[in-house]
């Protein structure tokens, strides 16, 4: 179980990851309202917009492992 996608598409199993890109996209919201004079304080503390769960279904077979139908829905991303 990874914590970024990158793994993944590498050749791991599974990671439950922020999206990348939604962060990127806020964080310059953030940094462009800090730059445009708004106090540290004022600047609100935010969690991730979002999270991937991605498999590698190539991986998991080579595992042996099989993956229930049940979580499938819950999947953003399956790879292989």
């Amino acid at each position: 179980m990874y914590g970024r996608a990158e793994f993944v598409e590498a050749g791991g199993l599974m990671a439950y990851a922020v999206t990348l890109d939604s962060l990127y996209a806020r964080s310059a919201t953030l940094v462009a309202r800090l730059l445009e004079g708004a106090a540290v304080a004022d600047v609100p503390w935010e969690l991730p917009p979002s999270y991937d769960f991605v498999l590698n279904r190539k991986t998991a077979d080579a595992l042996g492992l099989s993956v229930p139908q049940s979580i499938l829905p819950q999947i953003n991303r399956l790879i292989g």
